[in-house]
């Protein structure tokens, strides 16, 4: 909220970066839904090992925990249909409710097309198919392995009905 660029959000990224990582712990401390209780552990993986300094483990962690939440709540054909970038599913999104569209948005916007075998630049914030596809310094960083482990907290949090 207090930024109004992409890089004065990614600056707030890094510079709150330990505030962050503790907010998603006392985020997951809360839940108590069974059925996202594996995501919860291997989120909290994910936050011990980029406080630790691993933030390219981190980051593959959370991108591959939020994936498998997605697939596990909704099946793999449906993750994918809410994931797509193909025309018309953005409006997909604004179909349910606030509290969808808030916990959806981000998520979507991670799961934008990247395709390295046609030249795509590999983007410098989190995205899971980078991380997935173009293992480098430009995607696995600091602020992108803190977005990964923010939506995958917030995918976690929205599960559990908060």
């Amino acid at each position: 909220m207090n930024a109004t660029t992409t890089k004065a959000r990614r600056r707030i990224l890094g510079d709150c970066a330990a505030a962050i990582l503790d907010d998603c712990d006392a985020v997951l401390d809360e839940r108590t839904d069974l059925e996202t209780m594996t995501g919860v552990s291997f989120t909290r993986k994910a936050i011990a090992a980029a406080r630790a300094g691993h933030t390219e483990a981190a980051q593959a962690l959370a991108a591959n925990t939020l994936d498998t939440l997605l697939v596990d709540t909704y099946g793999w054909r449906v993750s994918r249909q809410l994931t797509s970038h193909k025309a018309g599913k953005r409006e997909d999104l604004r179909n349910g409710s606030v509290r969808y569209f808030m916990a959806f948005a981000p998520i979507w916007h991670v799961y934008a097309d990247f395709w390295a075998d046609r030249g795509d630049p590999v983007p410098s914030a989190f995205s899971r198919h980078a991380s997935a596809h173009a293992v480098g310094p430009r995607q696995f960083t600091k602020r992108a392995t803190i977005q990964a482990i923010m939506l995958t907290t917030s995918f976690i949090a929205w599960r559990n009905g908060l």
